[in-house]
């Protein structure tokens, strides 16, 4: 069955249309949020909530964030400041896959660990 009344678009006229579209960069910006991980797998280990996350593996749940969209010249006007947002969030993927790994280093070998730890509490 043809649709008559609808054309699609033509390769030629997607791209006089993308032709027209200056160059930009897409921005995601999420908000830390440090009640996300439970901080106190140490202090309560072992932590139901962390053992739950962990099961899940959760490493990066759902976190409200922004979207922007720079336009190129504004970016390379703007470079030093792009880097630098960047580098933040480098340096907060890092730190969130290393909570992860420890977690999930502690609640694997937890049968292991937890004698360890109630014996020696300068360890924890």
């Amino acid at each position: 069955m043809e649709n008559k009344g609808v054309m699609a678009p033509s390769e030629i006229d997607i791209k006089r249309v993308s032709e027209n579209i200056d160059e930009f960069q897409v921005i995601i910006l999420y908000d830390r949020q440090s009640q996300n991980f439970d901080y106190q797998y140490l202090s309560e280990f072992p932590s139901l909530n962390l053992k739950q996350s962990i099961e899940r593996n959760n490493v990066f749940p759902r976190v409200p964030s922004e979207t922007f969209i720079v336009w190129q010249g504004a970016y390379d006007e703007n470079n030093d400041l792009f880097y630098k947002i960047r580098l933040r969030a480098r340096r907060e993927m890092i730190v969130r896959l290393t909570e992860y790994i420890v977690a999930k280093f502690f609640i694997i070998h937890e049968p292991y660990l937890k004698p360890i730890l109630k014996k020696n509490q300068t360890l924890k």
